[in-house]
């Protein structure tokens, strides 16, 4: 059983990852060397800061440095941008707002610099974090998009609708690779199910990692065409054992995937189109107050929707654009609530296949 948060693969039936991560409940307390680091981050990151400009000044003042001072630069700088890496994992540091701005870049060289240190499997690791490190800071700030955080610029025309449209299913048709995270839940106060939620990682045309949340339930697998292999079954008997759950998991494939809004937004006229400004990005935000039954069908069931026998089923759905790519979707029907963000495209995603046949690259 992989650890969600901190990768860690755990024996099957444990309930809390050595990170902090709880299993039944799906949150992560984490250990106390971790919230040390939390409270320090903005001393670390001058500390950063300073061993930059120490360094610079000893190449302005010795043009060879010694290969012990290099040395040394090199383990202490490692040292700490991976303790700021460590302390970002856990979440956003309030207090210190632009630590993220300064320990981004200096992971990234990090990664850059280890890649001929360490090995394929090491540098391969250090990328993967940096990719999820990158989606969980944009999928948080998508989640805060929203008509009441998002400035208002102008009306959009008829034909610049048109034509962002068009541009949006053009440039979605050659997209190779993309995050998505993607939620239902019920705004009713009753005893309605809990949320379920995914995050799901996509290598068209084919390939889909997923990790799905369901109150105190997780589940994990991953789909290649017509086989799927859910991860706790994959480590108890081995690639061999895929199919069992293909057919319940291919719905929800089918449901975090982009295709699908290529249909709505090509098929129905939105009622609103503005321009609008957020977090310094522009958006494209795209209403429909009524959308048909047969297009909320592909986002949400019937059990999901709540319709009783013979009531009309539509839906209000707005779509955000961003570079005229999909950032975010939001679907109320009734009560019931989905939301989706989609960010990281044609990044290096890899999705290994559980018998070990490679991808196949004219795809």
């Amino acid at each position: 059983m992989e650890c969600p948060n901190c990768g860690v693969i755990n024996i099957p039936g444990t309930q809390t990852c050595e990170c902090g991560y709880d299993f039944r409940g799906g949150s992560s307390a984490p250990p106390k060397w971790i919230r040390t680091v939390r409270e320090h981050q903005g001393a670390i990151g001058y500390a950063a800061l300073v061993l930059i400009g120490a360094y610079v000044a000893a190449l302005v003042n010795f043009p060879v440095p010694t290969i012990s001072l290099t040395v040394v630069c090199i383990f202490v700088f490692v040292v700490l941008v991976l303790l700021l890496r460590v302390g970002l994992s856990q979440g956003p540091f309030p207090s210190a707002p632009w630590i993220y701005p300064l320990a981004r870049p200096l992971y990234g060289l990090f990664v850059i610099v280890s890649r001929p240190l360490v090995s394929a499997h090491s540098y391969a690791q250090f990328c993967k974090r940096r990719y999820e490190w990158d989606g969980e800071r944009i999928a948080r700030s998508l989640e805060n998009l929203s008509d009441a955080t998002a400035k208002r610029l102008r009306q959009l025309s008829a034909s610049e609708v048109a034509d962002r449209i068009r541009s949006f299913v053009e440039k979605t048709s050659r997209v190779n690779t993309y995050s998505t995270c993607a939620t239902v839940s019920s705004l009713a106060n009753d005893d309605s199910p809990p949320a379920i939620s995914w995050r799901a990682e996509v290598v068209r045309p084919n390939r889909i990692h997923v990790r799905q949340v369901a109150g105190q339930d997780y589940d994990e697998w991953t789909s290649i065409d017509d086989r799927t292999w859910e991860s706790i079954i994959l480590m108890i008997s081995g690639p061999d054992a895929s199919n069992s759950f293909h057919s319940i998991r291919s719905k929800v494939n089918k449901r975090l995937f982009i295709d699908r809004f290529m249909i709505i937004i090509s098929q129905a006229s939105p009622t609103t189109a503005q321009m609008r400004r957020s977090g310094g990005s522009e958006f494209v935000h795209l209403v429909w107050d009524n959308i048909d039954g047969h297009l909320v069908a592909l986002f949400l069931s019937e059990e999901e929707t709540d319709i009783t026998e013979g009531e009309i089923l539509s839906g209000r759905m707005e779509i955000w654009l961003r570079g005229d790519l999909l950032a975010k979707a939001e679907l109320l029907v009734k009560a019931t609530a989905f939301a989706q963000t989609f960010y990281l495209y044609n990044e290096a995603i890899e999705i290994l296949d559980p018998r070990g046949i490679p991808a196949d690259p004219t795809n």
